[in-house]
């Protein structure tokens, strides 16, 4: 994302007031302007959440950032490569080894504990498997990482949604009307009241809105409402309410959908 569709954002937020500012990517934390993301937002009293995968945590010319994200109460929601209970207790890769290094780096700064800043755990199902309820599985994995200093807040299980990449595979292997099925045989209504989609918006690197992540990989914008921050802005600036005209657009849907109420539902 280039800075001024950075610096746009934050204005955006104070007209939009979201109760969380998540930063999420690829990798946030390899982005040149997270820093300043970070403090400006911090300034303005927005809580602010940090997706990462933790390896580039690991390398010691982005280390620094765990002191500016602990400075701010920022969150983070780490996820780490091929995480399994399994694998964790077993002989875990280098890569693995590196990430539960950064989660105790973590944890030495007050990450996971009562008072301190809020450490969550994303967690993707095995391929073919429906989300299983987060509080089993947060139980399954203190068991492991409490013996190694790591402690965490909670789990968030994301399922894995048939968009972008992970629909491109199925298409080429001939399994993505077998995936669909699944996940409509599997919904859930019980779930429809906790979608992300239905509270928040999705600001893409170039500016423009989706309702959720993975419509975004499904290339799918808003259907109406603002649909980039610069239109947003000049709304504003021209007496629309755009906090009311971005909570009341439609929902854009599409068949990976189902993936959010199947099951437990996708945190």
């Amino acid at each position: 994302m280039p800075r001024q569709t950075m610096l746009d954002s934050l204005s955006l937020a104070e007209l939009l007031k979201p109760s969380l500012l998540d930063i999420t990517g690829g990798e946030p934390t390899l982005w040149e302007h997270l820093p300043e993301l970070i403090e400006n937002a911090s300034a303005t009293g927005l809580r602010v959440r940090v997706r990462t995968n933790l390896v580039a945590l690991a390398h010691p010319d982005r280390s620094r950032l765990m002191a500016l994200f602990a400075k701010h109460h920022v969150e983070v929601l780490a996820s780490l490569h091929d995480m399994t209970p399994h694998l964790i207790a077993g002989e875990p890769s280098d890569r693995l080894k590196a990430s539960l290094g950064v989660l105790r780096s973590l944890g030495e700064l007050g990450y996971g504990s009562e008072s301190g800043p809020t450490l969550e755990l994303a967690y993707n199902p095995p391929l073919g498997e429906l989300p299983r309820p987060e509080s089993e599985l947060a139980e399954e994995f203190r068991d492991v990482l409490t013996p190694l200093g790591i402690r965490f807040n909670a789990i968030r299980v994301i399922a894995n949604v048939p968009a972008g990449r992970y629909a491109e595979h199925l298409r080429k292997n001939g399994g993505y009307r077998t995936e669909i099925d699944r996940l409509a045989e599997a919904f859930n209504p019980a779930v429809l009241g906790d979608l992300g989609c239905r509270y928040g918006v999705e600001l893409a690197w170039d500016g423009t809105f989706a309702d959720c992540d993975f419509n975004l990989g499904a290339g799918l914008r808003v259907i109406d409402g603002p649909r980039t921050v610069a239109e947003a802005l000049a709304l504003a600036e021209a007496g629309t309410d755009v906090r009311a005209a971005t909570a009341s657009r439609r929902i854009a849907f599409g068949p990976h959908c189902f993936a959010c109420a199947t099951g437990a539902g996708s945190g």
